[in-house]
């Protein structure tokens, strides 16, 4: 089951700049990293809509390294990434990969606002 963790405005994702964005992943009881969590891959797809399938394909996507002690997936955005994108909101999910079958473990809109 995915959670549902918006990005918002206060967050601060920027239109070209440089941004590192977390999520805590457990296994469905606060604070237990799932078994393994470290071997996992990890993608952040960001789409324009909200996307009909976890394999739509998405406007940008970027590995998220997983955190096997923190049980924190963490995706380095660097500002070139979205140095083409309008400030809007958009959409994403983080999907484990490495199954046959892929997992959303978290969607949601992301704010993304004009450079600062």
């Amino acid at each position: 089951m995915s959670i549902v963790q918006n990005i918002v405005e206060d967050d601060g994702w920027h239109v070209g700049e440089d941004k590192v964005l977390e999520w805590l992943c457990d296994n469905g009881t606060v604070g237990q990293i799932p078994v393994g969590f470290d071997t996992w891959t990890l993608k952040l797809r960001v789409f324009m809509k909200p996307p009909p399938t976890p394999v739509s394909t998405p406007l940008k996507e970027w590995a998220a390294t997983p955190d096997g002690g923190t049980g924190l997936a963490t995706v380095q955005v660097n500002r070139a990434d979205t140095d083409d994108w309008a400030p809007g909101v958009y959409y994403y999910n983080l999907v484990r990969t490495d199954s046959a079958a892929w997992t959303v473990i978290a969607k949601g809109t992301a704010a993304v606002m004009a450079a600062a």
